[in-house]
């Protein structure tokens, strides 16, 4: 198991981050998650649409037991891109990710439904909690991996059990729990991903999809611990994604990926999205006020120009390649609505309206954290 002190790593934070813009802490910081709605919030606004539920009994499902190392390695053949699948390895994959798959949507689908009624839902809350002291306590992800696969496979575990902490906050069954038991396992987990990027990480794997998906992780963990050193990890990975932006608001590393240059751009995008939202709710306790909007001359929103051509078209011209999204990357368009306003505002609420009809009434995530509308987003009537 690989773990750095606290000593250790903020000398490799700040060896490692000496090229970029790093943002500094205030040292009194108190961290808040990056979603706009709280549970009392969602309650409030989307109590019509889940009206229909508010007298369901909540079962506890049956979910998989803790696992404490990931097996597998990577599922692509050895070519130059990294892009071809190689079929035998990904069997292998799917079968040990579907069980980590299926914990965290257990997680996420009790979480939503505690959203949609927080006063009256605990045994969800309950059965959340069960579950996360006993993949803790079991020190779940954190042993020895056989391959750097395993290491954004336990940023995938700590990242949404984080956002399902940070939602239920403000839940008195809380109290019931040893939250230093969770706070610790998640905290290792962190340091343990960091560490993957300190030592082994290759220089493509430092700057592309992988880097931003497993700061969102961090970021996530670092707002439940309260543990602004890894919050800068965090900041710093959302930094190298907007750095790698190019002048036509394209992600070289993702280019690579030839055929599925589109569907790459998507997958980074989305993490990146998270971050900015993290970093703009807790932009009034950084020094230096980073404003990840605004950060390498507005390269979010050069990105995003060219994602919202292509969920609006499945088409990028920039690109050069169709591609047509999917419900689990259309919440992107949920978190980006925020930030644009006008023609561009309205044009992408009638894009949004039609998305959810699509996808069942809703945009979830499981990676970003469950259902994104309610998280991010209002009813469009």
């Amino acid at each position: 198991m690989l773990l750095l002190n606290r000593k250790t790593l903020k000398t490799a934070l700040f060896t490692f981050v000496a090229s970029i813009s790093f943002a500094s802490f205030n040292a009194n910081a108190e961290l808040k998650p990056g979603f706009l709605n709280d549970d009392f919030v969602v309650d409030a606004l989307w109590a019509d649409e889940f009206s229909a539920y508010r007298d369901k009994a909540v079962s506890c499902p049956a979910m998989p037991e803790p696992m404490v190392t990931f097996s597998s390695g990577s599922i692509y053949k050895d070519t130059p891109c990294k892009c071809e699948i190689d079929p035998d390895k990904y069997a292998t994959y799917l079968e040990e990710v579907a069980k980590l798959k299926d914990y965290l949507e257990s997680l996420v689908k009790l979480k939503d439904y505690y959203l949609t009624y927080p006063g009256d839902n605990d045994d969800a809350v309950t059965c959340i909690m069960d579950n996360i002291e006993k993949w803790a306590a079991s020190g779940a992800m954190l042993g020895a991996h056989e391959d750097t696969v395993g290491y954004h496979k336990t940023a995938d575990l700590i990242g949404v059990t984080a956002e399902v902490l940070n939602s239920l906050r403000r839940s008195n069954i809380m109290n019931n729990y040893d939250m230093q038991i969770i706070k610790d396992w998640l905290t290792q987990g962190s340091y343990n991903v960091i560490d993957y990027y300190t030592y082994t990480a290759g220089g493509r794997t430092s700057v592309n999809n992988h880097r931003y998906w497993d700061s969102f992780s961090v970021g996530r963990a670092a707002v439940v611990t309260q543990n602004t050193e890894l919050f800068e990890w965090a900041i710093e990975g959302l930094q190298i994604g907007l750095n790698q932006v190019d002048s036509a608001g394209l992600l070289p590393r993702e280019l690579e990926r030839g055929s599925k240059a589109s569907k790459y751009h998507v997958f980074a995008t989305l993490p990146l999205l998270g971050l900015a939202e993290l970093a703009i709710k807790n932009r009034d306790l950084m020094n230096d006020g980073f404003y990840p909007y605004a950060y390498n001359d507005r390269a979010l929103h050069r990105l995003m120009d060219n994602m919202t051509e292509l969920a609006y078209t499945a088409y990028n011209e920039n690109i050069g390649q169709y591609y047509a999204l999917r419900c689990h990357e259309m919440p992107m368009l949920e978190i980006y609505r925020n930030h644009v306003s006008g023609e561009s505002a309205s044009q992408m609420d009638e894009v949004i309206a039609e998305q959810r009809q699509a996808c069942n009434g809703f945009l979830k995530n499981t990676y970003l954290g469950g259902n994104i509308t309610i998280m991010y987003s209002t009813p469009l009537y």
